[in-house]
């Protein structure tokens, strides 16, 4: 195997600054060394195992790098680049959850005045992808008026949200508002895990708040945060409910990172991205592998650079797929059932690459829905509600102890903020709780 090397930048530990790093192989994952003028050099582990870092890293779009600066505050001329972008309506919110990325109501500053928000979405260049989320965004009494407005300028709205305070007659009015997408938190099916990560017994409240947006006909994303010896035994359990629910179109799993607040007794909690793709192949016994991922990134990156679509731009932080499935589970509501028989489902067939998907028994003998199929991906955000696509995102959270600076550079979101437009991974790792951000 070739040796991996890529310069880079970092935090020097002492002081803070940023400096020249370089990422290596160490013997068995990878390390960096990070080389400060002031403190001399030092090294530290950056991944446990780099097999997949490694697969992924040459398809890496690095276009930002060089585009974006260093001072990455405000990025509004270069909102091109970008395709998303995150509003934190409040840090405040009705759960004080003992692991939390936001650190919400740790003395949150006041909340972004909707003129603060309108003047900044009135600048955005093209319609984009907006996330409105904290904190708690239900808190926001205004909150309706908020979609209402960002929705009524062109843009794509989703709400991010714990689902507790999204009574009927609030999801009629958001509806009614112009909101079609929630992305729900759910952490597993057992009541244990949502103390543990939530601070209070969640389950019945969760499915209800699903059923509920089901009535409703909400476009729904389940966001599920992967914590070590907490809840990593459910990424199957939780593939398989999706694959079974109507209106669930897609899953963000989110492996845990050493960011924000973390107040549980076992540390640390850190999931790297390739130990979570071999919890995923090993639930669903095999049928998504982490070469599926691999291979996703890169027929997404050409898919990227035909169509300009920048979500499927390759990156190191973000990655995903698409399974191509009958439809004929759709509607069964697996609320705990048996354990997830993904194969059952005839799940697995992974659609993004999509040679994959043709050479499968079942893509030879469906070719219109493979063809509506490829229709609903090119179009996801516009219209994703497909019987025979699920969704499957995974995004790990860069950590401030090892963070790739140039990398970080390459993300395609954006969080608006009083000081202007900020990457969202340096924005979370530099600026938040120092800049005067809402």
């Amino acid at each position: 195997m070739a040796v991996f090397r890529r310069q880079t930048r970092s935090l020097c530990p002492a002081c803070g600054q940023l400096v020249p790093a370089a990422i290596g192989d160490d013997g068995v994952g990878l390390a960096m060394t990070v080389a400060c003028p002031q403190h001399g050099e030092s090294v530290r582990p950056f991944l446990r195992s780099g097999d997949f870092y490694r697969q992924i890293d040459r398809d890496v779009d690095r276009g930002n790098e060089q585009r974006i600066p260093d001072d990455c505050r405000d990025v509004e001329s270069f909102l091109p680049a970008y395709r998303d972008v995150y509003i934190d309506v409040t840090e405040r919110c009705n759960f004080n959850c003992p692991i939390c990325y936001t650190n919400a109501n740790r003395q949150p500053p006041p909340d972004l005045s909707r003129q603060e928000i309108f003047s900044r979405i009135d600048r955005l260049p093209r319609p984009m992808v907006i996330s409105l989320l904290g904190g708690e965004p239900a808190l926001r009494e205004d909150l309706a008026d908020l979609v209402r407005y960002i929705a009524g300028r062109g843009h794509l709205v989703k709400l991010i949200t714990n689902g507790t305070l999204l009574t009927a007659a609030r999801i009629e009015a958001l509806r009614a508002a112009g909101l079609r997408w929630i992305i729900l938190q759910f952490d597993g099916f057992r009541d244990e895990i949502m103390l543990a990560l939530r601070g209070r017994k969640l389950l019945d409240e969760k499915m209800e708040i699903i059923e509920r947006l089901t009535y409703y006909q909400m476009t729904i994303v389940l966001a599920s945060m992967i914590v070590p010896r907490v809840n990593d035994d459910q990424v199957g359990r939780i593939l398989h409910f999706a694959l079974c629910h109507p209106r669930i179109v897609q899953i963000g799993f989110l492996p845990a990172a050493n960011i924000g607040r973390s107040e549980l007794k076992e540390q640390p909690v850190d999931l790297e991205a390739g130990e979570f793709n071999a919890l995923l192949e090993k639930q669903t016994g095999g049928r998504i592998r982490q070469t599926d991922f691999v291979r996703g990134i890169r027929e997404g990156q050409r898919f990227a650079r035909l169509t300009g679509n920048l979500a499927y731009k390759a990156r190191t932080c973000c990655y995903g797929l698409f399974l191509y499935h009958d439809g004929y589970h759709r509607g069964e509501l697996a609320r705990s059932g048996a354990e997830p028989d993904v194969a059952a489902l005839h799940a697995g067939k992974v659609l993004m690459p999509i040679d994959r998907a043709l050479v499968s028994p079942a893509g030879l003998g469906r070719p219109a829905r493979l063809a509506g199929a490829l229709r609903t991906i090119a179009r996801w955000n516009q219209a994703p509600e497909n019987p025979h696509l699920l969704g499957v995102v995974v995004e790990k959270f860069r950590n401030r102890a090892c963070l790739d600076f140039d990398d970080a550079k390459n993300c395609t979101k954006a969080y608006l903020t009083r000081d202007g437009f900020t990457p969202n991974c340096l924005y979370n790792i530099l600026y938040r709780g120092s800049a005067t951000h809402g």
